[in-house]
């Protein structure tokens, strides 16, 4: 099993506005093409069409640490060491099919310093599966990755192998250091269930959390919005207030839901997004319930 909804989220960024995203996109298009008018280096190239996507790429890690907490680690993880990966890639391309020397190979970034930065990206990658596999003991994919990154941040401050260490190795250790960091991910996700969904339902065991994590969906009104009562759904809110007014046998009663809260809907005329602000929105995840 996994989290569908986190999945969507990384995928069509949907914690960033539209006009955010087409902004990112012209922002990272412009600076591709002055990147190349002006004849520049390719890591200037590559920080040009990537820095336009890092506020966005922030946000969806802000909404994975808010719902999954310790997953949104993983997702930073798993971009840097891609990147690592591709430094490396990016290295022996320059070694067999361009011809140059090790020493004239510096990868794309490496050119800043070639044994600096791989030195500081060994030991990031090392000092950040730690905790990882300290909060997880019991994914075993994380072991094998905490050994190699380490194995990988001790060679590069040379203290196993001397410094001309050949780029073979190098890559095939961020090969099997990336493959086992990707397993340890797809291993975890599918063992994490919401946060909201546990503050708002703090008896259920475990494992019932996990399996109704994966049904979860997400649903945003602006100010103002309403939504038609459903019998079978389960609503929380994870930001913002709302207005809950439902019938009973004397006058229509109010309440308030505020964030961690879950209401069954069956009795529930509507449900109104407040308006005290009129550039918040309300944000509720929705489940489908189970008896």
């Amino acid at each position: 099993m996994s989290a569908p909804l986190l999945w969507r989220h990384l995928a069509e960024l949907q914690s960033a506005p539209m006009s955010a995203i087409t902004l990112a996109a012209a922002g990272s298009f412009a600076g591709q093409i002055m990147a190349v008018i002006q004849g520049a280096p390719l890591w200037v190239y590559l920080l040009a069409a990537l820095a336009p996507w890092l506020p966005i790429f922030a946000l969806e890690v802000v909404w994975t640490y808010r719902h999954y907490k310790w997953v949104a680690v993983f997702c930073v993880l798993i971009l840097s060491q891609a990147a690592y990966l591709l430094e490396h890639v990016a290295q022996i391309v320059q070694i067999f099919l361009l011809g140059r020397p090790v020493e004239a190979a510096p990868g794309i970034f490496g050119v800043l310093d070639l044994q600096r930065v791989h030195t500081l990206w060994a030991i990031w990658g090392f000092l950040a599966i730690l905790p990882l596999a300290t909060r997880f003991p019991r994914n075993f994919w994380l072991w094998p990755c905490l050994a190699i990154a380490g194995f990988d941040a001790v060679q590069h401050l040379g203290i196993l192998i001397p410094l001309g260490v050949r780029a073979e190795l190098e890559l095939g250790v961020s090969v099997v250091e990336f493959a086992t960091l990707a397993m340890a991910f797809i291993w975890q996700v599918g063992r994490t269930y919401d946060v909201w969904l546990a503050r708002a339902f703090p008896n259920l065991p475990e494992h019932v959390l996990i399996e109704t994590t994966t049904q979860l969906e997400e649903l945003r009104l602006r100010p103002g919005e309403r939504i038609k009562p459903n019998g079978g759904r389960w609503y929380i809110v994870t930001r913002g207030t709302g207005s809950l007014i439902r019938g009973g046998p004397g006058p229509l009663a109010r309440v308030v839901a505020r964030p961690g809260s879950a209401r069954r809907w069956h009795a529930v005329r509507r449900l109104r997004a407040g308006s005290a602000s009129a550039t918040r929105r309300l944000r509720l995840a929705r489940i489908i319930h189970r008896s």
